[in-house]
Formats: structure tokens, sequence, C-alpha cells
């Protein structure tokens, strides 16, 4: 009954904009994988810093393409009580081939695999408490981060939002 939605703002320390939260709807059909979401109790409020995201809806290849994922998450090199950046933070990946993360690391259809563009950088290499962050592409939510990073850097993976398109459609509450 207390959570509570900022909007609006990149910082941890200042809150933007606040929306109550009037429920949470969760998927609990598979294992290992952690989606829900969440109902405001009045819509948002748009503007230059607050805007809709398209969600991808059908199956398309992704290899190769280019995407950025946000966060909060840690930053200490991998440490789960390392400090959380006051600055929301962002990584270039690259959508990794499908076959191969099946063949590596046992993924499922439900998820997308990525590596990261810079050397030395990785959604794994420290960054804990970023579940539920998105993976976009061109400006549209390819994924969710919902997995502990299994791979270590700079491997990560993500739920694929086609996956839950159906769920999440019949989910969302107007």
């Amino acid at each position: 009954n207390n959570l509570k939605v900022h909007v609006g703002t990149n910082f941890l320390n200042e809150s933007g904009d606040v929306y109550d939260v009037e429920s949470v709807s969760i998927h609990d059909n598979l294992d290992n994988v952690y989606i829900a979401l969440v109902h405001l109790k009045t819509p948002l409020k748009y503007s230059t810093l607050v805007q809709p995201i398209n969600l991808m809806t059908s199956d398309e290849n992704l290899e190769g393409k280019s995407c950025t994922l946000t966060g909060w998450g840690t930053k200490n090199g991998g440490e789960r009580d390392g400090e959380i950046s006051n600055n929301l933070q962002e990584i270039e990946l690259r959508v990794y081939p499908q076959e191969e993360c099946e063949r590596k690391w046992g993924a499922k259809y439900i998820q997308i695999c990525t590596l990261a563009v810079t050397k030395g950088t990785g959604a794994c290499d420290g960054d804990y408490y970023d579940a539920g962050s998105p993976l976009v592409a061109n400006g549209t939510q390819i994924g969710i981060a919902s997995y502990p990073c299994y791979m270590g850097p700079p491997y990560f993976y993500a739920t694929a939002s086609t996956s839950f398109i159906t769920w999440i459609f019949a989910n969302l509450k107007n």
C-alpha cells in the first residue's frame, strides 16, 4: 500500500513526479521469470521528461542490433552491497546470436542475450538491483532485466517483451 512510482528524473536524490500505486499484477507461470505490471492510481502526465515507450509486439530477428539498458544498480565491481548510483546509468549492448546463447548458457526462447559493446564493461559488471530495467532498441522496449547475471560480464540476458505481450495486454488497466 505504500508503493510509489517516481517519474521525470534521472537522479535518485530528486523525487520528480510521484504517483501512488493502486495494484501490481505479477506473472506467476514460469520459473525464474520475474515480470510484473504496476498499476497507478492516476494516469501519468506526459511531459518532455515523461513519455510512453512502444513495446516490441512481434518476433523479429534482433541479432547484432544495438540496444541500451538503463538502471541504478550497484557499480562496485559486482558487490551486492556496493554503492548504488545516484545517476541513472546506461550501457550500450549488442544482441548476441540466440543459437549461441542457447548452446553456451541454455537460454530459452523467452530471453534476449546481449554482449557489452565497450570492452571491460557489462550490465553484469557490478550492476545488482536493476531488475525491471528496460532493454531498448531504436526507441522500442525489447526486453526487461529480470535475471541474475549467471553468464558474467560482458554478457547479459533479459526477458523478451514479445514473450509476454499477450499477458501484458490482458493485464493492462485503463
